[in-house]
């Protein structure tokens, strides 16, 4: 499934993207329990301005909270660049974040009532157009 998503954003990428540079692709949060609070580790951007993360959960257990996109110049000090609320049934969230001041950005799954036992995947895609 990972593959299938990573190519779909690549495809999107390139249809609405404009010329593209470069890009970087991965997998910031793999399949972790939504039980409880999740951090991702911090993606460098270097000099992208353009940054897109998709998230997926299973949504079997109704997980309810929210996934934060932060950025930090520092590695230490982190702000919420995007937020969208997660929960209920299985869903999807996808966060677009254009004209990035920042040199890297992670992302935080706030649990914010009962936990549940469902899997959160997020998967990012760094671009820089001209």
């Amino acid at each position: 499934m990972k593959k299938y998503l990573l190519t779909l954003m690549l495809a999107l990428a390139l249809v609405f993207g404009g010329c593209i540079t470069a890009v970087e692709q991965g997998t910031i949060i793999d399949a972790e329990d939504m039980v409880a609070d999740i951090t991702s580790g911090s993606v460098s951007i270097g000099n992208s301005t353009h940054i897109y993360v998709y998230c997926v959960w299973e949504g079997a257990d109704s997980p309810v909270g929210n996934i934060i996109v932060q950025s930090s110049n520092d590695d230490t000090n982190w702000i919420a660049a995007s937020t969208q609320a997660a929960g209920g049934a299985a869903g999807s969230k996808g966060f677009n974040i254009s004209d990035a001041a920042y040199t890297m950005f992670r992302v935080f799954y706030d649990v914010t009532s009962d936990g549940s036992s469902d899997d959160l995947t997020c998967i990012y895609n760094i671009k820089k157009r001209h």
